[in-house]
Formats: structure tokens, sequence, C-alpha cells
């Protein structure tokens, strides 16, 4: 069964969420503060930033599955074992975890190449959204990230 317009559209939503949650954390990361005390405590924030980010990104990749949508580009990214470290990753973020540096976050935060596929995914998903409106004649501004 074919998805329904409100179902993707409410899919939408969650990418929307990403985006600015990814907006939120390339804002603050470059504006670490220079004490050492002060620096401790801002390093929450990009981390509270990015763990939205991540956490939200998985949901649009397992609705995007659940509502069977097709993208060669992106089912073939959806096929990466990178797709379980942010499930991993997202359990972590919205369940307590015991220990602070737990596996589900550093198995996704030691990984250069996790992070390079997440924004490749994010940006696909971006894609795929506005070709799907695009493809009903509705035009979306799909908002773009601030300059670093």
């Amino acid at each position: 069964m074919a998805a329904t317009h409100k179902e993707v559209h409410a899919l939408h939503r969650y990418l929307i969420w990403s985006i600015h949650m990814r907006d939120q954390c390339l804002l603050i990361s470059d504006k670490v503060p220079d004490d050492p005390f002060e620096k401790k405590l801002w390093l929450i924030r990009p981390f509270m930033w990015l763990a939205l980010w991540l956490s939200l990104l998985y949901v649009v990749a397992e609705g995007y599955q659940e509502l069977g949508l097709r993208d060669p580009l992106i089912d073939k990214m959806l096929t990466s074992p990178h797709v379980d470290l942010l499930r991993r990753f997202r359990n972590g973020a919205f369940h307590f975890q015991r220990d602070y540096f737990d596996p589900r976050f550093t198995d996704v935060l030691s990984s250069e190449a996790v992070a390079d596929w997440a924004v490749r995914l994010h940006n696909e998903f971006k894609r795929f959204f506005g070709e799907w409106y695009k493809s009903r004649g509705i035009e979306v501004e799909i908002v773009e990230e601030p300059e670093v």
C-alpha cells in the first residue's frame, strides 16, 4: 500500500525538526569559550543539538522505510550498518543511560565515517522531500544550513 500524502507530510515534519537541530549545532559549534570552566559547561549544548539532530534523522529513516518510500540513493544508504548505529544512538539519547560515555554515543561520535554518512543522508532526505512535493505541484522551501 502506497504512503498517503498525509503520511509523507507527517514524516516531513521530522526532517524539518532535524534540519533545525543541525542548524543549531552548526551555529553554536564555532562559539567555543576560552575559559576552561565555561568550555566544559558549553560542551553540553552542541552535544544536545547533535543528539537531537541524529535522533530525528533516525526517525526520518525509520518512517521512510515504514511508509515504503523509495529512492535509489536513500535506499542504498539505508543498507549501511550505520543505520543501526543511528538507531542505538537515538535509543541512548531518549532512554536513560547510566554510563555517561555509553557505547550508544561513543560508537557514533568516534567515527568520522558515520558523521559523513549522516550528513549525506540528511541531504538526500532534503532532496527527496523537495522532489516529492514538487512532483505533486507543491513548492516547499527546504531550509538551508547556516554558513559556519
